[in-house]
């Protein structure tokens, strides 16, 4: 948000879709409070929730890279399959960390507008590179015309 306001823009709205109790949160009705369960409790390991879950478990892991490694070796399953359960595997380990520590979210949204008058950069120097660099452009495209 900052590098947004420092770039000129005005920041009109903003929230973490994805937070717990959001009432704009997907699975929320009638402006009601959302879900109360936190987006990433799909990626905890659990052996009784679901079969997902379990997956996710020591054993689950390595059950189901065994039998991609099987496949592979088969050839049932693309080359590179078991490399892909791997980084996966440790995917959902990292989102979860993320998710818990609150320094990663999937729905964070904004809404940000650039005010028509922002004819200056930051610096209060009148035009920035980029608005001169956009008319050398176009005076080069006029004049090859």
């Amino acid at each position: 948000l900052e590098a947004l306001e420092e770039s000129g823009f005005e920041i009109e709205e903003e929230a973490d879709l994805a937070a717990p109790g959001n009432p704009k949160r997907p699975g929320a009705s009638d402006g009601k409070d959302g879900p109360t369960v936190p987006w990433f409790d799909v990626f905890r390991p659990s052996f009784f929730n679901s079969f997902r879950q379990f997956q996710l478990t020591l054993p689950g892991i390595t059950a189901t890279h065994v039998l991609v490694v099987f496949l592979e070796l088969l050839g049932l399953a693309p080359k590179g399959t078991a490399l892909m359960h791997s980084n996966l595997c440790r995917a959902a380990e990292t989102l979860l960390a993320g998710g818990e520590l609150n320094i990663f979210t999937p729905c964070y949204y904004f809404r940000a507008r650039k005010p028509l008058d922002a004819t200056s950069d930051s610096s209060g120097k009148a035009g920035s590179k980029a608005d001169k660099s956009r008319q050398r452009s176009g005076s080069r495209a006029r004049s090859s015309q």
